[in-house]
Order: structure tokens, then sequence, then C-alpha cells
């Protein structure tokens, strides 16, 4: 019976894991509080769930929210707006993989990331099944490595998210 519990309640963390969808975009006329109140309202609108962060000094929206959001249309929505947007590349790599529940297998496969030159850090996260990878500055890890590593140990990547 407590293995079914136990299963049951590693199911629900898997399903129930927060997945947060973050957007970060360069927006040169943003200098003030105006100009991101302006932005705020405008995409509130179309989208409920998202979280504003405003850095004044980088010209930088970020944007995350719960559900997943067109990374176009809100950039056609600032434009509208009468502001340049450019999109920033993201550092980050997103891999879920199911049934890793050991923490040895875990430092196995994290070490064979942080070999890479371009990885600056992987994070596993049991709860969600989710490792975060930190790629250096304008550097990239192709899909095919990322399932190439988990294949040697083991185990099928089920998403791949950038």
């Amino acid at each position: 019976m407590k293995l079914i519990f136990f299963y049951f309640l590693f199911f629900c963390c898997i399903v129930f894991a927060e997945n947060k969808v973050e957007l970060n975009l360069n927006i040169p006329e943003m200098d003030c509080v105006k100009c991101s109140d302006t932005i705020k309202q405008a995409l509130i609108k179309s989208y409920e769930n998202l979280t504003f962060e405003f850095d004044y000094d980088a010209r930088v929206l970020k944007l995350t929210s719960d559900v997943d959001i067109s990374k176009n249309l809100v950039i056609e929505e600032i434009e509208k707006l009468g502001y340049t947007v450019n999109s920033i590349k993201s550092n980050k790599i997103y891999v879920q993989v199911d049934g890793i529940v050991c923490s040895f297998c875990l430092i196995g496969i994290k070490k064979n990331f942080e070999q890479i030159d371009h990885i600056k850090e992987a994070n596993f996260n049991l709860d969600s099944g989710f490792l975060e990878l930190v790629l250096a500055p304008n550097q990239s890890v192709s899909d095919n490595v990322i399932n190439q590593i988990f294949l040697d140990s083991g185990y099928e990547v089920k998403l791949i998210k950038r």
C-alpha cells in the first residue's frame, strides 16, 4: 500500500509541478515607470497571469507566466505602442526526463553535462523531473548532445525547452 501511495505522490508531483515560461525582451526606449506601466497595461489585456520585472538600466522586460506565451504576439503588442523590441536569447535549457529517482545517477549526469565547455551549471529538480542547463553567454548545446548523455545513462528525454 505504501508503494502505491509513493507512486501516486510521485505522479502528482510531476503532473502538478510548476513550469514557468520566461521571456526576456530588450526595449531600448523603456526608461521610466510611465513606459513600463503603458507596456504592462497593454499586455495584461491579452495575458492574465503575467509577472513583470523591469530593469530600467538594462532596458529589459522579463515576463514570467504559468501558461505558454507567444513571443511574437507579445513583441507585436509592444511594437504597436511605438517601442522597439529585441528578443534576448535565453542562456537556459530545460530538459524533462522521467524515471530518475536516484541521487547517485543525478551526480553522474550532472558531471557529464558540466564537462561540456558551453555549460556553466546543470541543476536537476527531482520533484518536477526537469534538468536546468545554464549556458555560457552566446553558447548553445545541441539536442543530440543532450539526448546522448541521457541515453548513455539509461534514460530517455521527454522534452527539451529552450
